[in-house]
């Protein structure tokens, strides 16, 4: 199984949920949640599939401890917003669909939970004559609270959304414009979700697009991106527009001869800004991760690559404390094709100083079959290296209530167990959680005794 990291939340407990997209070899592609605790060490991973090709946008924690996941659904011109929404443990509980005025096809890009707890989705919607920029904010269950065309009046051409964020008096949108006039293109929204504003680049392309985009301290807005040059190379774009959507600066970045792409950008504790994404290199046999790091004035100040040979992609990016960040995204791993990132590093006046594994390889895998169980199972553990790995059961109140084996050797190990407790007492019916720790990471699976 492949998989890519795309978005990257922080949990009521400190701890994460990234959402990506898993490849498992068929014709479709599936959504992707893994839920670490706060040092990165994995909770629980999972899968989650539709009735047709998925592209996941983003997850975020609701306000029971669930999570949503959010994205599209398509098969060829047939498309849908679908949001599944779990329980703590990642267990599907509903699906919804969501589509504009026509049901040709909808696309969800971006979503971000609002500061009263509801949940924006920016994307576009459209038919065989064109496209147009569709914004709905939903509830935790799924509910419309609102559903808006931005720009439609405006801009009077085709318009893409591709990212959102809540601003002090609405939300702003980045995306691109096409038809007549073809450029990026930020939208500011009121609260009702209608139009205020739409900021242009002086630099115009059907090829250039906003990404990512935010309000600053002081009342301005920055969005960034990508713009093809004249030398047709793609290069990281920011744009700086005031609190009326006039434009105040426009600026590349990036080396001839490479393609760079903005994946995401935030704002650092030093009033500064950081772009991450994509730098292709020559005739794009590989990518590598590309950081660019600007002043307040949106001056440059430094950038940097990380990456392995083949292709490793940055996904979202937070800030934990001055100049300390953590990034999702996708590394190559050679012949098995994908893995989700999540990389805690440090910028220094040395360099990037990555958080260092003390112990190479990977997390243990772990399961229990059958599950629900009744009389008795198996309990099935694979490691990448031979150490100590303890086996444990835990009930909902975090106490520790078994030890079912202790596992020395790498490699897989079928252990049969009775579902008792360490006194051989029956476990009684209810949600266990089964863990695996190892120097390399710790596993979580959601056990259910059902008799």
């Amino acid at each position: 199984m492949a998989q890519e990291g795309i978005s990257l939340r922080q949990c009521a407990d400190g701890g994460y949920i990234l959402a990506g997209n898993a490849d498992l070899g068929g014709s479709y592609l599936f959504y992707y949640m893994v839920r670490t605790d706060s040092t990165g060490d994995l909770y629980w991973d999972s899968v989650y599939e539709g009735e047709y090709y998925l592209a996941a946008a983003a997850a975020e924690e609701t306000s029971d401890g669930g999570f949503l996941i959010t994205g599209s659904e398509s098969e060829m011109t047939v498309g849908y917003i679908y949001t599944i929404k779990t329980d703590q443990y990642g267990d599907p509980i509903w699906s919804r669909r969501h589509w504009g005025s026509s049901i040709a096809y909808t696309n969800c890009s971006s979503m971000i939970r609002t500061s009263d707890g509801y949940f924006a989705l920016a994307g576009d919607h459209g038919g065989s004559y064109g496209c147009e920029a569709y914004f709905l904010v939903i509830d935790d269950d799924g509910t419309t609270i609102m559903e808006t065309y931005p720009g439609e009046s405006a801009l009077n051409c085709y318009t893409y959304q591709y990212c959102v964020s809540e601003t002090s008096d609405g939300f702003i949108t980045g995306g691109r414009s096409n038809y007549w006039q073809p450029a990026a293109v930020a939208l500011k929204l009121d609260e009702s979700g209608e139009d205020q504003w739409y900021g242009l680049p002086d630099s115009t392309g059907s090829s250039d697009v906003y990404n990512s985009v935010l309000e600053m301290p002081d009342g301005s807005f920055i969005a960034s991106g990508n713009h093809r040059d004249q030398n047709e190379d793609y290069d990281f774009f920011l744009s700086r527009f005031d609190c009326e959507g006039n434009l105040i600066f426009e600026e590349c970045f990036g080396l001839p001869d490479h393609d760079e792409f903005v994946r995401d950008m935030i704002l650092t504790a030093d009033g500064g800004i950081l772009m991450a994404g994509i730098r292709y290199q020559y005739d794009y046999y590989s990518t590598d991760i590309y950081l660019v790091k600007l002043d307040a004035a949106g001056d440059f100040q430094w950038d940097c690559l990380m990456g392995g040979p083949g292709y490793d992609k940055a996904g979202e990016i937070m800030e934990l404390e001055e100049d300390t960040y953590l990034m999702t995204g996708t590394i190559n791993t050679g012949a098995d094709g994908w893995d989700v990132l999540l990389m805690k590093f440090m910028v220094t006046d040395e360099g990037v100083a990555h958080q260092e594994d003390p112990s190479p390889g990977a997390p243990p895998e772990i399961t229990c079959y059958p599950n629900p169980c009744t009389e008795g199972g198996y309990v099935t553990v694979s490691l990448s290296c031979g150490e100590a790995v303890s086996i444990d059961v835990f009930d909902l109140s975090g106490r520790l209530v078994a030890q079912p084996a202790t596992v020395l050797a790498p490699g897989t190990h079928a252990i049969n167990w009775n579902v008792t407790d360490d006194a051989g007492s029956s476990l009684p019916d209810g949600v266990y959680t089964l863990t695996a720790r190892s120097s390399a990471g710790t596993t979580c699976r959601r056990l259910v005794v059902l008799r």
